[in-house]
């Protein structure tokens, strides 16, 4: 039952993995299995209760993604689906500490992936999009102006990827897009698509395709941030 759980015992996973490190990787998925899911149906209901267990659940996951970081792809594909919806869910807290917490495990998780080729391709692959839209979601909402810096970060993360040709396994049908030769025309023509349903009432076509050119070639265009404040 949910009020016999004590958060303390995420703290104590949280501090054997900040301490053992990558000696205990192959027993994290384990350790997920145990408190994971039933942790996360706890804090997700909605976003007052069992506030010490929502702290200490991302501390967890912060932990494992700085020291553990490979057991994560350990563990089924579908409850990494979960584990990357719960740093979503985290990002979209209305209490900062939780917001920037989720925030801090994307880009580490993005830095991390540097390193693993095959994983980054297959995570972009199934994440980009995802994250992308996402990560707009919070940057255009006052409410989560505090995190403004850190979600800039993901974002520029993000884009210099695509610039960088990843994933290389093309995110769009083309049938569906005629012209469209690679990820990175897709990824302008899906952001500007995507921003115009938003931000129509406010900014001109124009001011919305510069403002697309400029995050991906700040040369061009006027700056990012500017324009879409």
């Amino acid at each position: 039952h949910p009020e016999t759980r004590d958060p303390e015992v995420l703290s104590v996973f949280a501090a054997i993995i900040r301490n053992a490190g990558d000696a205990i990787t192959d027993q994290v998925p384990r350790i997920l299995g145990a408190v994971f899911e039933c942790t996360l149906a706890m804090i997700t209901v909605n976003m007052e209760d069992y506030p010490e267990h929502r702290i200490n659940f991302y501390t967890l996951l912060k932990e494992i993604n700085q020291k553990c970081f490979r057991a994560f792809f350990q563990i089924p594909g579908e409850v990494f689906k979960v584990v990357i919806d719960s740093m979503v869910w985290a990002i979209k807290h209305r209490e900062r500490n939780i917001a920037d917490t989720g925030l801090t495990i994307i880009l580490e998780m993005l830095r991390n992936l540097d390193g693993l080729a095959d994983i980054a391709q297959q995570f972009y692959t199934q994440f980009l999009l995802t994250l992308l839209h996402e990560i707009f979601s919070v940057l255009t909402d006052k409410e989560h102006e505090p995190g403004f810096k850190l979600q800039c970060e993901i974002l520029q993360h993000l884009v210099l990827r695509v610039e960088q040709g990843l994933p290389a396994a093309p995110l769009f049908n083309a049938a569906e897009h005629p012209g469209v030769t690679d990820n990175r025309n897709f990824i302008r023509a899906h952001l500007l698509k995507l921003l115009s349903e938003g931000f129509s009432d406010r900014m001109t076509n124009t001011q919305l395709q510069e403002f697309v050119t400029s995050l991906f070639d700040p040369q061009k265009g006027s700056s990012p941030s500017e324009s879409l404040l």
